[in-house]
């Protein structure tokens, strides 16, 4: 997988556009037979780019599809999605727009998610023609969105954050730049704060100056959060490492003991290994291995690998679903930590 800057504290980066075709109306109000004809011209535009994209119409995916999408932070409540084959860049049709381009890059790199965002979105206006005005710019479904249409975000691991008891500090910083923040993955978990101390920081409207302006303000906070966050990771390496050796020791003998595991714990775990391996506690997991495992220990992933591999489970949980799902979790974590390696 593909390495991204500063991925100790800055998972993944994501831009956003919104655009919608002139001449009809917002998918909300649109018509059936409106939809789809936005979707076929869509679909159209977006088959002429130089690289090849997967389309599906999303009456098609099944439930656990659709939940599998959602996992991703990729809306499938619309009539189509367009992916190109390595799943960075994505169409999805007639969700709140007719069209919103998604680029995401692993780690910080807003640079390039708004380059690839802006070419996508140049290439399929030689075939489209997008509703926007000199004075407002695009026109879209969300007051918040008209203007750039655009909208930033980025993932962010901060454990020695939020065990100092420095977030709200922090957090009240990015909030006066105008910038939302929120849990990933829900509340709770052992740092009685985010599941798992991830958090997304994004941009809260399209129309608080152009786009350099936008990127500039998002590239700031993310600086200053990884800043912030290897500030107080030696902090807690020079007065609690006995603390954090705790808590990083306690998840992987969680692990190694463990038979079951559920979504919340699974995610705790995760990022305490991440905590370890940024602390330079111990080696042996990249942060892409991660990053994937935080998607698989999800409900719907764990379930398609559950029907795409052959697993033999013991006989009292091999006709209970819910409990496969917790086993096979707990098989994966086991697998990534046998690469662990103390003290380098």
């Amino acid at each position: 997988q593909k390495k991204g800057e500063c991925e100790d504290v800055v998972t993944s980066t994501r831009c956003r556009l919104a655009r919608n075709l002139i001449d009809f109306p917002f998918p909300e109000v649109a018509r059936h037979d409106e939809k789809e004809r936005v979707q076929s011209i869509v679909f159209d535009a977006i088959s002429k780019l130089d690289n090849p994209y997967h389309f599906i119409r999303t009456n098609t995916l099944l439930e656990l599809n659709k939940k599998a999408f959602a996992e991703r932070g990729i809306d499938s409540s619309g009539t189509g999605l367009a992916f190109h084959s390595n799943n960075e860049n994505i169409f999805q049709i007639n969700t709140a727009d007719h069209v919103r381009i998604i680029c995401l890059e692993p780690g910080l790199n807003f640079q390039i998610a708004v380059k690839n965002s802006y070419d996508l979105d140049s290439s399929i206006q030689n075939s489209l023609q997008f509703a926007a005005s000199p004075d407002f710019g695009y026109f879209t479904s969300s007051f918040k969105d008209i203007g750039s249409g655009m909208k930033l975000s980025f993932f962010a691991h901060l454990p020695s954050i939020l065990f100092s008891g420095e977030s709200e500090n922090v957090f009240q910083w990015i909030r006066e730049k105008g910038l939302s923040v929120s849990a990933v993955y829900g509340t709770g978990g052992w740092w009685d704060s985010s599941l798992g101390a991830y958090y997304e920081i994004s941009t809260i409207s399209s129309r608080d100056g152009n786009e350099f302006d936008q990127r500039v303000n998002i590239e700031s906070a993310a600086k200053y959060l990884i800043e912030a966050e290897r500030k107080f990771r030696d902090k807690c390496a020079d007065n609690r490492t006995t603390e954090v050796e705790n808590v990083v020791l306690k998840a992987i003998a969680g692990v190694k003991f463990c038979t079951l595991l559920n979504v919340r714990e699974s995610i705790d775990i995760i990022s305490a290994l991440k905590w370890g391996i940024d602390m330079e506690m111990m080696s042996g997991l990249e942060h892409s291995t991660l990053r994937t495992l935080l998607y698989h220990m999800q409900d719907a992933h764990i379930e398609f690998l559950l029907r795409d591999c052959s697993y033999k489970f013991e006989h009292d949980i091999k006709n209970d679903m819910h409990l496969k799902k917790n086993r096979l979790r707990a098989l994966l974590l086991q697998s990534a930590c046998t690469k662990i390696h103390f003290g380098e």
